[in-house]
């Protein structure tokens, strides 16, 4: 009897393709449950090797039973299906095991928070003290991080001792991430390395830093300070990636976006270099990223919420007013956009509401009803903050807001709530600073000074962390120092990325008051005079307002008094009687002239 005459009597055909269809209806069930999220992704793949090891078992069983009548089991069949099943079973356990380490992976917060910092190696005795030093440092520094679950020093001494390696060392501590480093001495410095490696050995960041040998407990503190700025902003980046690729509705999409964030990460820090061009490159690059990212998933929200990113960004690059606008009122409708298809985007909120606000601020919707715009605002802010409760900067510009309206008290708590949320660094420069004006502005010199070192040690290079030096000599119970002053002025001048000019004039100003503190009026009384600038240079003639109040310092309270005047005749509202009395005009209340100027704002 032919193959082909015993493929017929045994009804192979018929078992085979009867097999197809119903495991291709089965498989379409599973698909479709799979896709409302009924069960996990894996399962489908599960089903899909069943189904294929189930063709050739298929055919097994078609062969030894297809025939009419009862036939028993061969040791043949028996050890084929068997051996088919082992297989499927095997490779479905492959692929469930894979599928929860990427999830794992993917939810990014519990693994990557769960942190290891192992003492670094010594390359000579010199370095071995240093390098448990500024070991023991960094699990501190990074324990008070909440957002981290740092192994402590136990946990490290007990890999140190036992001479684990880095794999043995992850899977001993139970952790997601490793710090790992080494030091070593090079003539009158020390050298570290470090890195940050997942404990699938994925690299996220590498440090080097170097310092004097001569002082040991300065430079493990300094060194310290760098490895763990460098280190917690690497760790948000590499969580808000993995969080966005859980949430992707495909590869292809969740590709475009880490493309896409990456490149705006270069756009950051070239504009900090100054390099605005390769900055708006890169932010061009990002665009395209997320745009591919939409064709590819138009209903996942994430990568117009991005977009939006990307507009919100460019307005800082914007060279006029109305390529300001343009770039605020994008950013608005990328928000719009990610918001029509996930109503709960907290960075969608956070951008629409952010661009409306930078919109007033500039005066660029003066046909929009400004008490709404600012409830408006106020309500996508809190909004975002209620969905994403570590987003710091939600609570620093709410806290911008609450200062522009006059509540300094509830900007300074803002400000703090943001400092202690921003657990990666994401915005601390601007939150270091709020928390700066809204100490001074409360007369709190003591944490006004600590929040304005605490910046000049994290960001030496800005700007605003020397100028606010400068206004710290102004304020009561702090010691005038003239010729520092002029030194810290011309930092300030030095460092300033744009609008020299206007800073100069404004630091200026502030010597003069420090001058007047140190008791010199007349040379104080000079200086202010000189600073003075045209509308050209401050349109808003806000610096009117800095000379008042270094000229109430200066004993001039009359002149102090027309200058708010002039002031006041632009900016209505800012003296107004129903906000609080910044200490700065305390001297002019109760001056009638002054109270009057009040009650008409």
């Amino acid at each position: 009897m032919s193959l082909w005459s015993d493929i017929k009597q045994r009804r192979i055909t018929q078992i085979f393709l009867s097999y197809l269809l119903g495991g291709w209806i089965i498989l379409q069930v599973v698909d479709q449950v799979v896709d409302r999220d009924v069960v996990p992704r894996y399962v489908y793949l599960v089903a899909l090797i069943f189904f294929l090891f189930g063709i050739p078992a298929a055919l097994v069983i078609g062969w030894y039973h297809g025939e009419k009548g009862s036939q028993k089991a061969t040791p043949l069949e028996v050890a084929l299906l068997s051996l088919l099943g082992v297989g499927a079973v095997g490779s479905s356990v492959i692929v469930v095991q894979d599928a929860l380490r990427l999830q794992a992976a993917q939810s990014g917060q519990i693994e990557l928070t769960r942190m290891a910092v192992l003492y670094f190696s010594a390359e000579d005795e010199e370095s071995s003290p240093v390098g448990v030093g500024l070991t023991e440092d960094l699990i501190g520094r990074l324990s008070r991080v909440p957002e981290l679950d740092v192994v402590s020093r136990n946990g490290a001494r007990t890999v140190r001792d036992e001479g684990m390696t880095f794999e043995e060392a992850a899977e001993f501590l139970d952790v997601g991430t490793v710090l790992s480093g080494d030091v070593r001495r090079s003539g009158d410095e020390f050298v570290v390395n470090v890195q940050l490696r997942t404990r699938d050995d994925i690299r996220l960041a590498s440090v080097s830093a170097r310092g004097s040998a001569n002082e040991l407990l300065t430079l493990q503190d300094e060194l310290a300070a760098q490895v763990e700025e460098e280190i917690r902003t690497a760790m948000g980046a590499e969580i808000r990636l993995r969080e966005s690729r859980s949430a992707a509705p495909n590869n292809g999409a969740w590709l475009a976006v880490a493309r896409g964030e990456r490149a705006i990460q270069a756009a950051t820090a070239a504009a900090g270099r100054q390099d605005a061009q390769a900055a708006m490159q890169a932010l061009s690059e990002a665009d395209a990223s997320f745009e591919e990212a939409i064709r590819v998933g138009d209903q996942w929200a994430h990568p117009w919420a991005l977009r939006a990113q990307v507009a919100y960004e460019e307005s800082y690059l914007a060279h006029s007013m109305e390529d300001l606008n343009a770039s605020l009122l994008e950013t608005m409708a990328m928000a719009e956009e990610a918001l029509g298809r996930d109503p709960t985007n907290a960075l969608a909120l956070y951008l629409r509401g952010t661009a409306r606000y930078r919109r007033f601020l500039f005066g660029l919707a003066h046909d929009e009803d400004a008490e709404a715009l600012l409830r408006s605002v106020e309500e996508d802010l809190e909004s975002a903050q209620t969905l994403d409760r570590t987003m710091a900067e939600v609570p620093s510009t709410l806290s911008h807001l609450y200062y522009q309206r006059g509540d300094v008290s509830s900007a300074a708590v803002a400000a703090q709530q943001a400092y202690e949320r921003d657990a990666f660094l994401q915005s601390a420069d601007g939150v270091l600073r709020r928390l700066f004006d809204t100490n001074y502005d409360l007369e709190n010199a003591d944490r006004a000074r600590d929040w304005c070192l605490e910046g000049n040690r994290r960001f030496p290079d800005d700007y605003a962390f020397v100028e606010c030096q400068l206004m710290l000599m102004t304020m009561n119970g702090t010691e005038p120092d003239v010729t520092r002053a002029w030194a810290l002025r011309d930092s300030v001048v030095a460092l300033a990325p744009a609008d020299q000019e206007y800073l100069a004039a404004f630091a200026t100003q502030n010597v003069a008051g420090i001058i007047a503190r140190a008791g010199l009026a007349d040379s104080a009384s000079a200086v202010m005079t000189g600073a003075r600038v045209g509308t050209d240079v401050d349109p808003e003639m806000e610096l009117l307002t800095v000379e008042a109040a270094m000229r109430l310092l200066n004993g001039e309270n009359d002149e102090a008094l027309a200058l708010l005047q002039r002031y006041s005749a632009v900016n209505p509202g800012h003296f107004s009687a129903g906000r609080s009395l910044n200490w700065r005009w305390r001297p002019l209340q109760g001056n009638p002239d002054f109270e009057r100027l009040r009650r008409l704002n």
